[in-house]
């Protein structure tokens, strides 16, 4: 489903902003991946969420946390492409294979497994013989996150992926999730990271600067509201009906709609705008300004 969302937003992008292919294909990977934050209304404890079946909550926040995972991969075949545009496609596709999918992505995966696999025989060590108190316990889930991420920065591999890929493992069983099952703390964190995170994007993002400019001359409000509504009704809503036969958990075409409505873009989607203005910028995950 990414794939088709990296593909048409790219070409909505293409088409309507009159861009390069390859800045296209940076504006569709940026814009390609959901978000859980954002689906904490169905996939969280509320009275909506009540009306989802459970079927649909695994599935949207599995999908989810894959596509930010994966996400990678996608943004910078776009960035190799525009940054080595003169040294012809092989060598597009040499740092796209040994950079991004062998050093980010397999490296990422790598650290995940080992991650989650020490972190999971302490705890369940610690746990049984009593070494770890209640806090300690329910904050250790936060913790390993923080740290596989930032391994992961430091080693330059997909600190998305490192993540995912920790968690997963770490809660695969539901052991854990069993264990905080009536504690509300892992929720009360969730919203604090969660508003704190979304006060301090839009508090940084530049609003006066969405106007035609020297550089961005095809980037007038008509250029920003049409894709908006391309994006929404195209993005993921036609796929999910093409793929319908193949999800057992999609059974009707109501939940078609739903799945491939309700899959907002959020944090990922900032976080991959940033990572490709600093890799265009400087090279590097740190931008200019």
């Amino acid at each position: 489903m990414m794939t088709f969302s990296w593909a048409i937003t790219a070409l909505f992008a293409y088409l309507i902003f009159d861009t390069g292919v390859s800045t296209a294909l940076i504006i569709g990977a940026c814009l390609s991946p959901t978000d859980l934050v954002l689906s904490a209304s169905i996939l969280s404890k509320s009275t909506f969420s009540e009306r989802v079946p459970n079927r649909l909550k695994h599935l949207l926040s599995a999908e989810s946390a894959c596509n930010d995972g994966v996400s990678f991969p996608f943004l910078y075949i776009g960035i190799m492409a525009l940054k080595y545009s003169n040294q012809g496609a092989t060598t597009v596709i040499k740092e796209w294979l040994l950079i991004t999918i062998l050093w980010q992505c397999i490296l990422g995966i790598t650290l995940s497994l080992l991650l989650r696999t020490v972190a999971n025989r302490l705890l369940r060590f610690s746990s049984t013989r009593n070494y770890i108190s209640q806090p300690s316990f329910v904050i250790s889930y936060l913790l390993l996150a923080i740290l596989s991420i930032g391994i992961g920065s430091l080693l330059g591999s997909d600190d998305f992926l490192a993540a995912f890929g920790a968690g997963v493992g770490f809660a695969h069983d539901g052991w854990f999730a069993k264990k905080t099952k009536s504690l509300p703390f892992p929720t009360i964190i969730d919203m604090m990271l969660n508003s704190g995170m979304f006060v301090f994007f839009g508090s940084i993002i530049p609003f006066s600067a969405f106007v035609p400019q020297k550089l961005t001359l095809n980037c007038g409000i008509w250029q920003l509201l049409l894709p908006l509504f391309l994006v929404l009704l195209f993005r993921r809503i036609p796929i999910v009906l093409a793929m319908k036969s193949l999800i057992p958990d999609v059974r009707n075409y109501r939940e078609v709609l739903f799945c491939g409505h309700f899959r907002p873009m959020g944090v990922g989607v900032l976080f991959l705008a940033i990572e490709a203005r600093a890799q265009l910028e400087t090279g590097t995950s740190i931008s200019e300004g």
